[in-house]
């Protein structure tokens, strides 16, 4: 009888002899089987245990690499308001130099560009409806987050 597939150091071959017959070491066998079998489970419950460690350490690392996307795209608006406003400014210095140069008596039409103008720098300037706001998330750590503590900063 030759059993394969495992190493454990148990015993793998079992054989009639002269001194002794293979029904004489059914006792060994079946303790060498349950040895096996016991190997056997304890290997799945660690593997088991291994594929839940690794699998909350991976939601632990996307938890991380979401937050860090998320500040990415925060600081990505924050300098894309940042231009905006930039640039409003600048047109709002444009169009005062316009209105100055047209002086108290100003065209018809380029009082209608300069109306038009105004409403176009409104609509781009990020602080034209009000000032921003804290993004959500914003005060709280990856680790924070997972033991449900906030950043009082």
């Amino acid at each position: 009888l030759r059993m394969e597939g495992y190493g454990y150091g148990l015993r793998k071959a079992f054989s009639d002899g002269k001194r002794q017959s293979l029904e004489s070491l059914a006792p060994e066998i079946v303790a060498t089987i349950l040895a096996v079998a016991d190997h056997r489970a304890r290997e799945k419950v660690e593997l088991e245990e291994s594929r839940r460690r690794w699998a909350v350490e991976k939601e632990r690392r996307d938890e991380i690499e979401r937050l860090r996307r998320e500040e990415e795209g925060r600081v990505a608006r924050l300098k894309a308001d940042a231009a905006s406003w930039s640039e409003a400014n600048i047109l709002r210095g444009y169009i005062a130099a316009v209105r100055s140069r047209a002086g108290e008596d100003v065209e018809e039409d380029v009082a209608r560009w300069l109306e038009w103008a105004s409403k176009v720098v409104d609509r781009t300037d990020p602080l034209s409806n009000g000032l921003p706001r804290r993004p959500e998330g914003l005060d709280e750590t990856p680790e924070a987050r997972n033991s449900g503590i906030t950043d009082s900063r």
